[in-house]
């Protein structure tokens, strides 16, 4: 069995607060005021990266693989 075949967003995003706040705590400390482009490396469901483009009006890039 691989990590593909027992991923489960459901159950990853019950820890979406404790997985969210070092996120948010890393693009607080984006020095740049107004990035163009965020790459996320291993982004999970996404959640993370819906905020990034929220917070920012830089082009998101996400990806990942399980």
């Amino acid at each position: 069995m691989t990590a593909k075949d027992i991923w489960d967003a459901k159950t990853y995003l019950q820890f979406e607060g404790e997985r969210l706040r070092p996120a948010l705590d890393l693009i607080a400390r984006i020095p740049h005021e107004a990035p163009k482009l965020m790459v996320d490396l291993g982004c999970g469901a996404g959640d993370d990266v819906i905020l990034a483009g929220t917070v920012t009006l830089a082009d998101v890039y996400a990806l990942f693989d399980t």
